[in-house]
């Protein structure tokens, strides 16, 4: 399934809404072209999910894992691998 949204914000705001649901264990794919939003995308979830409206979140394009979890603010026992 293909979803085209209109704008940034609507990506980081439909990351947001996976972050603030996201639970240990559970697994989200994104693919896409260079500039479809992954990055976007992410970035909203770990927003969401650690709580922290100003969280940096990059691209791991050059170190292929970037890994979030408890020290970056995020909930629990919870992992995030943003790759690339």
């Amino acid at each position: 399934a293909q979803l085209r949204l209109a704008s940034e914000i609507q990506m980081e705001r439909l990351g947001g809404i996976f972050g603030a649901t996201a639970a240990n264990g559970d697994t989200v794919c994104l693919s896409g072209d260079l500039g479809a939003g992954k990055t976007v995308f992410s970035r909203g979830f770990l927003r969401s999910a650690s709580g922290d409206a100003r969280m940096r979140v990059t691209s791991p394009t050059y170190l292929l894992d970037n890994a979030y979890d408890g020290r970056d603010g995020l909930p629990g026992d919870l992992v995030v691998h943003h790759m690339d």
